[in-house]
């Protein structure tokens, strides 16, 4: 019976792992964001209220979620114990033909658990 109790809850803590909470944000135009790498085109600036406005829905999502909601990062840094953060670029910055000279960036810190935990803004 215990096994069956050790089992169960196994299957359970997968399920409520393995499904995206990266659905529930809405409201924030997703493939404009990510048909703008490195924000070459400018238009991810555009979405920067909207992504402030829903932050609070942005927090707690995975590494996996934000992959999926705004592409893969422009690039990604390795903290102490295993913290990831994601970087994205929202005006043109040094790998574009019109580059800014500090641009804006997202930073999306995550913990060990790939959750994501701080959202920051800052002009690199």
């Amino acid at each position: 019976m215990k096994q069956l109790f050790v089992y169960l809850s196994l299957i359970a803590a997968f399920n409520l792992t393995a499904c995206s909470n990266a659905s529930q944000v809405q409201n924030i135009d997703t493939e404009v964001f990510k048909a703008d790498p490195w924000g070459c085109k400018g238009e991810r600036l555009a979405l920067v209220e909207q992504i402030k406005t829903h932050k609070d829905e942005l927090l707690s999502l995975s590494q996996h979620d934000f992959v999926d909601l705004l592409g893969k990062p422009d690039k990604q840094e390795l903290d102490s114990r295993n913290k990831k953060q994601f970087i994205y670029s929202l005006a043109p910055g040094k790998n574009c033909k019109n580059a800014e000279k500090a641009p804006l960036e997202m930073l999306i810190r995550f913990n060990a658990t790939e959750r994501s935990y701080e959202i920051s803004f800052r002009n690199m």
